[in-house]
């Protein structure tokens, strides 16, 4: 499969909860992966979400689908249905802060953050990683935020089934599908 070059495509994994896909996302200009995943924010800052945006699908391009029998397809596309997404990472390890984001295009605001190091346990995996709690949040604030999808680093992923663990620079985590969150030793 041939990977696409251009600047507003991004290579993601997306954990499922009987596959692992992986493709090309095409991400809006001017739009980091969280705010597709997410939403965005209005002319006036209100936040508004996915769903009213962009529609409950995500598309991926150029798609290796992986089921855990060890049987994998090739698509061209694929619409996934964000509902069911458990994890998204993102194949390149070195991408600056807020994924698909420009510097001189939109400034998004810097809150300073404290890492909280952390398990998430998920219908189909485990992941472990650094939570980013803004200054008086708790983990507890953060997964009962409005955001679907809870930014997570430093992750290592184990999938239940198998045992097999992988790890990415970023994850974006499905806060609807964690079944229990707990706070661990870094």
């Amino acid at each position: 499969m041939q990977q696409k070059a251009n600047k507003n495509w991004l290579r993601l994994t997306v954990y499922m909860p009987e596959q692992i896909l992986s493709g090309s996302f095409h991400y809006p200009a001017q739009q980091r992966l969280l705010d597709s995943l997410n939403g965005g924010f209005d002319m006036n800052g209100g936040f508004v979400p996915q769903h009213a945006v962009g529609g409950n699908f995500l598309k991926l391009d150029e798609v290796l689908a992986a089921s855990e029998d060890k049987t994998s397809e090739a698509h061209p596309s694929s619409y996934i249905n964000t509902t069911n997404i458990q994890i998204v990472t993102l194949d390149e390890p070195d991408l600056a802060r807020g994924a698909g984001a420009k510097i001189s295009t939109r400034h998004y605001p810097y809150v300073s953050k404290t890492l909280v190091r952390a398990n998430l346990d998920l219908p189909a995996y485990t992941v472990t990683g650094n939570m980013h709690c803004a200054s008086g949040q708790s983990l507890q604030d953060v997964v009962n935020g409005i955001l679907r999808f809870l930014p997570v680093t430093d992750v290592s992923i184990k999938v239940k089934q198998s045992g097999k663990t992988t790890s990415a620079a970023f994850a974006a985590v499905n806060g609807a599908q964690i079944l229990s969150l707990r706070e661990t030793e870094s």
